[in-house]
C-alpha cells in the first residue's frame, strides 16, 4: 500500500487550497479533461455534470482534510470504494482519473514554484486513495 510521507500531505494540502482559490473551478476542468481523453467514462456518469463536480470536489476535500487522520480517511474510503463498484467503476478507470487530476492540477495550480514537486505529492496521494477504495470495494 502507498504510503504518504508528511511532505506529501503538506503539500498536496496547499495545493488543494491554491486550487480552490483558482479563477476556473477544479471540477469542470477535470471532468472535461477526463472525457477529452477519455470519452468511453461518460457513460459511468449518469447526473448532470456540475452536479457531479460539486459532489468530487466536496469529496476531494473531506479525503485532503482527512489526511492527518487515516482512521477516517479509511472509513470514507471504505464507503467510496463500495459504491464506485456499485457504479461499474473498473480497476482500469482508476488511472485515467489519475492521469486527469494530474492535467487539470497542472493547468490550475500556477501559484507554485515546483509544480513537479506538487504532482508527485498528488500522484502519492492519488495512489494510496485508489489503492485503499480498490481494496475495500472488492
Amino acid at each position: 500500500m502507498p504510503i504518504l510521507s508528511e511532505s506529501d500531505i503538506e503539500s498536496v494540502q496547499e495545493s488543494f487550497g491554491r486550487l480552490l482559490q483558482s479563477a476556473e473551478p477544479i471540477g469542470p476542468r477535470f471532468y472535461a479533461n477526463l472525457f477529452a481523453a477519455y470519452p468511453q467514462l461518460k457513460e459511468l456518469f449518469k447526473s448532470d455534470l456540475d452536479d457531479q463536480s460539486e459532489k468530487f470536489i466536496t469529496m476531494l476535500a473531506y479525503i485532503v482534510s482527512c489526511l492527518d487522520n487515516l482512521d477516517e480517511l479509511d472509513a470514507v474510503l471504505e464507503q467510496l470504494g463500495k459504491r464506485h463498484m456499485a457504479y461499474r467503476t473498473e480497476p482500469s478507470h482508476y488511472p485515467a482519473v489519475k492521469e486527469s487530476l494530474e492535467k487539470t492540477i497542472r493547468e490550475l495550480d500556477t501559484d507554485t514554484d515546483d509544480i513537479d514537486g506538487v504532482i508527485s505529492a498528488w500522484s502519492h496521494f492519488y495512489g494510496l486513495i485508489a489503492a485503499k477504495m480498490l481494496a475495500f470495494g472488492q
